[in-house]
């Protein structure tokens, strides 16, 4: 079974574009699966209007959710985005 791993020397963007291969091969839990390391995500499906919020399995990322008025606020570190039932 293949892994992919986010390490101190690989830079983001090449994480993302790593997880996102995976998504493509093997489907988001196959990949999720697969993943080693500290990660926190969020992934829109644009097909089935989901979201979907991730961390890694020993939750040393940080994903924090919140339901305020109506929507969804989630943060990751000092990333913060929220998700409106109209998007």
């Amino acid at each position: 079974m293949s892994t992919f791993s986010r390490s101190r020397f690989l830079p983001r963007r090449d994480f993302i574009a790593g997880a996102l291969a995976g998504i493509a091969r093997w489907g988001l839990a196959a990949t999720l699966t697969r993943a080693n390391g500290m990660f926190a995500l969020a992934l829109w499906d644009r097909e089935t209007k989901s979201l979907t919020l991730a961390r890694d399995r020993f939750g040393e990322k940080p994903l924090h959710v919140a339901s305020l008025d109506g929507e969804i606020a989630f943060a990751g570190g000092s990333l913060i985005a929220s998700v409106t039932p109209a998007m």
